[in-house]
């Protein structure tokens, strides 16, 4: 093979390099992991303590939304960039999000027209 500048390369020695550091990269994230297992205990071990201090109205709350998460992860249309969850949500929370969906709207709409809007207001004084 030749290179840009029209020097030969052998790519087979390029590739074996970068097998070799792969490799050696893949050793290190074993490594990393093996290291840090023993303290999943310690963390599983904080966060009880840490959940037994939080109020019984939060954590009913993390209930319906892990319910919420669960049955919406049925649903999701795995051709979409991004899974629309207006359907899915319950009455009060889609007038939640259509006022967030609002304020997008009204926050993209003075990106688009950021210059004409600034035209406009030099123009009003």
């Amino acid at each position: 093979m030749v290179d840009k500048d029209g020097k030969k390369v052998n790519i087979l020695k390029d590739l074996i390099r970068l097998e070799a550091e792969l490799k050696s990269y893949l050793k290190e994230v074993d490594y990393l992991i093996n290291e840090t297992k023993p303290f999943d205990a310690v963390c599983i071990k904080c966060l009880d303590e840490f959940s037994a201090e939080i109020p019984k109205s939060v954590k009913d709350l993390r209930k319906l939304r892990q319910q919420e998460k669960k049955r919406s992860s049925k649903i999701i249309n795995t051709t979409l960039k991004r899974p629309a969850m207006l359907g899915t949500l319950k009455p009060e929370k889609k007038k939640v999000a259509l006022v967030e969906s609002n304020i997008y709207s009204m926050i993209s709409t003075n990106c688009k027209f950021r210059a004409r809007i600034k035209d406009l207001l030099k123009q009003a004084k």
